[in-house]
């Protein structure tokens, strides 16, 4: 695919780049190949609703039910549904969207907050016009407040992100969106949820899933929407996505019109919508997304066999993984370590490329290595031949590179004990390649 990733080639492919695009692990693998052998349209509806309680098992507390499951087929499809709720509550109002992070979001997310199509071909294998509005009735506005500033280092846009909603909330149905856990872990302050009127839609872009149950729990008593994805920490293919809702704003969702509903009728399938709201469901198509069910079938697979390794023990090992990785990036003359790294996700480490002393790659230089590195087969690598790393994310003129640990590894590092020689000889790659082609 796009990420120079064959999702069933797994076995021979050492994995960092759980922050991009990931092959199956192989747990995952075998829980969607048992799967795929039983499927059929009998049987979806039983899976689907088995999935749905899995998460809510997951991630409620035991004897809480605060939230309801939407699905979608990538993260960035899930923005569209805030703009659905949007003209559900307000169908009279234009939308006003606040974003934060733009350049370390999914690569469609962008557009789909302003309303536009970002896939030339949607899950019912339809051709559509990619740029094309979703709907001429829906009239959004967007302000977006970038992650980094020109040095790279993080910006905490609170009081700006204030004003705007306090300006637009008078007049426009207000979303605002917020992430914890960006493309290089960026955590926003969820603090200013807490200052915003009530009738805001709030949005906590976690599709990383890099996130506490407590977090997540905590998210949604503020009543925030939560997305997530499966195909990044928890290392199932591209592209399986849910949205969290807690059921104190959902209630407001019930009632729907076939104009309401209908500009995302090219989006999302009504199995894709819970039992609970047959009025947004019986206006969408009837199609049953196999692929989609398949890869949370991988995703549920990780996270129910991650769920059993208390928090401490995992926390030490991701802990141990990132001083080691951070050191031997910072001893390294080709790199430098992105600013951040104490307040990002430990999980992810984002790092520049030198091409001489004081020269870094651009982001299209960073595209080149990528595919590069990514498609060869190299030696010194315990059990594995090829190498994946995370995808170059532009900043302004400027652009970095990523090493993300997944589920799968965690879980190794636990069951084997930590073994960095890989991790050590996947650095050793990189900057072996840009010597040869840079350097010299």
């Amino acid at each position: 695919n796009k990420y120079y990733v064959t999702p069933i080639k797994f076995n021979s492919v050492f994995n960092r780049a759980s922050c991009t695009c990931s092959p199956f692990s192989p747990d995952g693998y075998e829980s969607a190949r048992k799967l795929y052998d039983r499927l059929n349209d009998n049987v979806f509806d039983q899976i689907r609703s088995e999935h749905t309680q899995k998460i809510k098992r997951l991630i409620n507390y035991d004897g809480m039910d605060q939230f309801h499951v939407f699905y979608a087929p990538s993260g960035s499809d899930l923005c569209y549904y805030p703009l659905m709720f949007s003209k559900l509550i307000h169908p009279d109002r234009d939308i006003f969207n606040v974003v934060t992070c733009p350049e370390e979001l999914g690569s469609g997310s962008n557009a789909a907050f302003e309303g536009k199509y970002f896939f030339s071909r949607n899950q019912f294998n339809e051709t559509i016009k990619q740029g094309d509005l979703i709907s001429s009735q829906l009239k959004i506005s967007c302000a977006t407040f970038p992650a980094r500033d020109k040095s790279g280092n993080i910006i905490d846009h609170w009081q700006p992100i204030l004003e705007m909603i306090h300006q637009k909330y008078h007049t426009h149905s207000v979303n605002a969106n917020l992430v914890i856990g960006s493309k290089s872990g960026i955590e926003n302050n969820v603090a200013v949820i807490s200052h915003t009127p009530e009738d805001v839609l709030w949005t906590i872009d976690l599709c990383q899933f890099r996130a506490s149950r407590i977090l997540i729990n905590g998210l949604i008593g503020m009543n925030c929407c939560v997305m997530l994805t499966g195909s990044k920490f928890y290392q199932s293919p591209p592209f399986c996505a849910v949205l969290l809702v807690p059921k104190v704003i959902a209630k407001k969702y019930t009632k729907a019109t076939h104009s309401e509903i209908m500009p995302f009728s090219k989006v999302f399938s009504r199995y894709d919508i819970p039992d609970e709201f047959p009025d947004i469901r019986k206006y969408l198509p009837d199609f049953r997304n196999n692929g989609l069910l398949l890869r949370w079938e991988a995703a549920l697979e990780e996270m129910e066999s991650l769920s059993k390794i208390d928090d401490y023990t995992i926390n030490q090992m991701i802990q141990r993984w990132n001083q080691f990785v951070l050191g031997r990036l910072e001893e390294s003359k080709y790199f430098q370590l992105m600013p951040g790294q104490d307040v990002t996700n430990k999980t992810i480490v984002s790092f520049r490329v030198k091409l001489s002393e004081n020269i870094f790659m651009s982001h299209e230089q960073l595209a080149k290595l990528y595919k590069e590195i990514c498609g060869k087969k190299y030696s010194g690598l315990a059990n594995f031949e090829t190498v994946l790393f995370g995808q170059p994310v532009q900043y302004g003129d400027k652009s970095f590179v990523r090493i993300a640990l997944g589920s799968s590894d965690l879980r190794n590092f636990v069951e084997n004990g930590i073994d960095v020689t890989n991790d050590r000889r996947l650095i050793e790659i990189i900057e072996e390649t840009v010597e040869a082609q840079y350097w010299n």
